[in-house]
């Protein structure tokens, strides 16, 4: 752990040196995603001209994410963590040369660019299983909501430059070059993972199979009312909330925007992120409530009702703001609930599921929506997602009661549902 795991601040996860390197090199890297994502959605476009295979790309990134989630996180429950990311990282760079070079060469096709997010969310999956389970050794507990709240607001908060940057590239420099950018940002964090110091006590390895350890790991989950249940709302959000698959439909055909403006729109998202991520280090541990996950779960897909009907890019932009905000403040907690609730044993493989839950549903809920676009409109599809999400949060709240009452983490003692029992981690993780 980071020699100054014990200082705790205003400035929360932040003040601690090993999560601050690692932090920085990940905030880079998710604005060069940015800038190749908005490469992608727009080439994708150009070749198809079709909304329906545009969303196609979710199915053929989300099964393999889902599969690898498993593996990478029993990875991440068995491996040097730190190691770990050093590979994944340099997987990333690899990948967006590669597809980059096609792209500059006039080679590219649909069928490549499919197989490119496939082999990247494979990445992606090990990735984010090692990423998460790493993070409670650089912090310690009572900054441990800070930290998931900066790391879970990357994605959004880039996208204030991301997506402005890519845009900008696409139309200056080309498509090409926006993979090459997204290449050289992934360089910070395999910087970052050389020089961390991460105690080797947090490392776990097992006797178990493979296969063994990943069953195990859903049993465990399964098993758990509070983390099952969460991991089911996630699932459920991602799933019928596919708004960044169908956001360049929205600009181009709905708002009649072009790829500067559709840039805008990702970025608005970044700014609600970002205010969501300074209440969240201010507040601290006080706003860990189960009520409140669920209450941001439930607004989320009103306000995304509201931003598929409307026809005012300003109002859209309004719209877009709060989403970003309710979408990192919901998440972070929900993330927080599970990091406080999950044995130390099984943390790879719970955050590899929740990751399942979260980016896998979302990738495969744009094929289903997406083709829903085609007879009803982009709109519609939309609107009738978040009717579906506000119906499931109700569902979860109504018959998990555990997670409405969750308080203060320092406070919780984990639910494990009836007749169900876990084996102590302590016992299946001896080396």
């Amino acid at each position: 752990m980071s020699d100054n795991s014990s200082k705790s601040s205003s400035f929360g996860a932040l003040a601690h040196r090993d999560f601050r390197l690692l932090w920085a090199g990940l905030a880079i890297s998710a604005v060069g995603t940015w800038v190749q994502d908005v490469a992608d959605g727009w080439l994708l476009l150009q070749l198809t001209n079709s909304p329906l295979l545009v969303g196609l790309k979710g199915g053929f990134t989300a099964v393999p994410f889902i599969a690898a989630s498993f593996f990478g996180g029993a990875l991440a429950d068995r491996l040097d963590r730190r190691r770990l990311l050093m590979v994944t990282q340099s997987s990333y760079v690899a990948a967006a040369v590669t597809e980059g070079l096609l792209v500059l060469t006039g080679n590219i096709q649909v069928w490549q660019i499919y197989a490119f997010g496939s082999l990247n969310w494979i990445i992606a999956a090990i990735d984010t299983a090692a990423r998460q389970s790493i993070i409670p050794s650089l912090v310690p507990r009572q900054d441990l909501s800070s930290a998931i709240a900066l790391t879970s607001s990357l994605r959004r908060g880039s996208s204030i430059l991301g997506p402005v940057i890519g845009g900008l590239t696409v139309a200056g420099l080309g498509i090409g070059a926006a993979y090459m950018v997204n290449a050289a940002s992934f360089v910070p964090v395999v910087a970052a993972a050389i020089v961390m110091r991460v105690r080797q006590g947090d490392l776990r390895t097992r006797k178990e199979s493979f296969g063994q350890a990943m069953v195990g790991g859903v049993r465990y989950a399964g098993g758990h009312l509070i983390i099952g249940g969460i991991i089911v709302l996630e699932a459920g959000l991602s799933f019928f909330q596919p708004i960044i698959t169908l956001m360049p439909v929205f600009a181009r055909d709905v708002l009649h925007v072009g790829p500067e403006s559709y840039g805008l729109m990702l970025s608005m998202m970044g700014i609600g992120a970002l205010l969501a991520v300074f209440s969240l280090v201010l507040l601290g541990s006080r706003v860990v409530r189960g009520s409140f996950a669920l209450g941001a779960a439930f607004v989320y897909p009103a306000v995304m009702i509201v931003f598929a009907l409307c026809r005012s890019f300003p109002i859209a932009l309004g719209c877009l703001l709060l989403l970003g905000f309710l979408d990192i403040a919901g998440g972070t907690l929900r993330n927080t609930i599970v990091q406080m609730e999950v044995e130390e044993g099984y943390r790879g493989r719970v955050m590899g599921l929740l990751s399942t839950a979260n980016r896998g549903a979302s990738t495969l809920g744009a094929v289903p929506i997406g083709a829903l676009a085609v007879p009803l409109g982009a709109p519609l599809a939309m609107a009738v997602g978040g009717l579906l999400s506000v119906t499931m949060v109700s569902t979860v709240g109504l018959r998990i009661r555990e997670i409405v009452r969750f308080g203060r983490p320092s406070t919780v003692v984990p639910a494990t549902a009836p007749g169900f029992e876990v084996e102590p981690a302590a016992a299946t993780a001896q080396s």
